[in-house]
């Protein structure tokens, strides 16, 4: 997809509903135009995240990352053997691996641990949103060694904070009972529409 088309992808997830279209139709047009986006792409969504274009300087820092997290997550979840590869090596590149701990704990069943086992070993070094993230991204894989991860997790940090104590409990509890990943925007409308229709 080209760049512009990027943009202005973005910028219209990011935009408001409106009168004239409910939040299922803008979910509809994401996920339409999100069939657009490769995995050639994600550099440039990153780029975008990093550097935000003018045209998109209305929009609050942490919607717009919101929007690239969500499209990279649709985009991946259809392929995760071909996006993942492309989002792991941001990990080790500060401004950028925020964004990549959200990005692969959206996509979840990650077909491995790969770029996480040494976030694991720094895991004193990263800012604790970055570090809740991380333990986030290890509760959702699918691997027997995402225990002994949180494990490592838990025997290195030396500040425990009551969120970093509660996300490293749900991420046992979710490997624990494993059964689907995190629930998309899409997939939490519908539910939030159900649970309205009673």
């Amino acid at each position: 997809m080209l760049l512009e088309q990027i943009i202005d992808l973005l910028i219209d997830m990011a935009g408001p509903v409106g009168p004239l279209r409910s939040v299922m139709d803008q979910l509809d047009a994401r996920d339409r135009a999100v069939d657009g986006i490769k995995p050639e792409d994600v550099g440039a969504l990153f780029e975008l995240a990093a550097n935000p274009p003018p045209q998109a300087s209305w929009i609050d820092k942490e919607d717009w990352l919101f929007v690239i997290a969500e499209t990279v997550i649709v985009s991946a979840r259809r392929n995760r053997e071909a996006y993942v590869p492309k989002i792991v090596p941001y990990l080790s590149q500060p401004e950028h691996r925020l964004l990549a701990l959200q990005v692969l704990s959206g996509v979840g069943d990650l077909p491995s641990l790969e770029g996480i086992s040494s976030l694991v070993e720094n895991a004193e070094g990263l800012s604790e949103e970055e570090l809740l993230w991380l333990v986030c991204v290890v509760g959702e894989s699918a691997h027997a060694e995402a225990e002994s991860h949180l494990d490592r997790i838990t025997q290195i940090i030396t500040r425990q904070s009551e969120e970093i104590g509660l996300g490293l409990a749900a991420a046992r509890n979710r490997i624990r009972n494993r059964s689907q990943p995190l629930p998309t925007l899409r997939e939490l409308y519908k539910l939030l529409i159900n649970i309205e229709a009673g």
